[in-house]
Formats: C-alpha cells, structure tokens, sequence
C-alpha cells in the first residue's frame, strides 16, 4: 500500500505526540528507520517540510475548499485560516515568514506609499 506524506506526517504526530526528550529521540529514529526499510527514506525531508511549515491565509471571506486545497497542497502544509474583514477582498497568504499580500488593503497601502514619494 502507496502512504503518502500526508500520512506519514499524521503518523510521526500522533506518535510523537506528548512525549520529550529520550521518548521522542526514540519515536523519531524509529520512524525514520521505517522509512528506510521501506526504501522510502528520500521522504524525510518532505516530511520535515509539512511539520515545520506554517501557512496562514488571511482572508475577507472563508475560503472555498477549493482553494483550501489547493493552498494546502501548493505549500505542502496545512492552512490556518484568519477571517479579517478589514481586508475588504483578496488575501494575505503568510508562509513561514514570508508575506504574500494581495489583499485590497495591501494594494491600496503600497498605492498610498506610492503615491507618498
């Protein structure tokens, strides 16, 4: 049966989860000596990738589940949505510690700096 990140992910979580120190070195070692059992080992870092990745999508309105996904799976991370209707339309997509805004707000701020020089 074909796992996918997603689920390996999911997988190290849950076994990870509420453990410290010794524990979580062990669960973590076991892990990736499963994965390379299993000639898998190259998705270590994928895995990495999903687990320390923040994704935040602030938002006028909800997302659509479409775009949910597609989010998700264009950042390889789950999204945490922040509804701000001050943001009129559009959206900021924070990613770690980088900002992608292209909410109305952000237009109509780098407009007003513009405009200011």
């Amino acid at each position: 049966m074909k796992v996918t990140t997603k689920q390996w992910t999911s997988a190290l979580e849950s076994a990870c989860e509420g453990k410290t120190g010794t524990q979580l070195e062990t669960t973590v070692g076991e892990f990736v000596r499963l994965l390379a059992r299993r000639g898998e080992l190259g998705r270590v870092r994928e895995v990495i990738r999903r687990l320390t990745t923040v994704v935040v999508a602030e938002t006028a309105h909800p997302l659509k589940p479409a775009m949910r996904k597609a989010i998700e799976a264009a950042a390889a991370a789950p999204v945490t949505e922040i509804v701000n209707p001050d943001l009129i339309g559009g959206m900021r997509l924070r990613i770690n510690d980088r900002v992608l805004d292209g909410s109305i707000a952000g237009q109509l701020e780098r407009l007003k700096r513009t405009l200011a020089e």
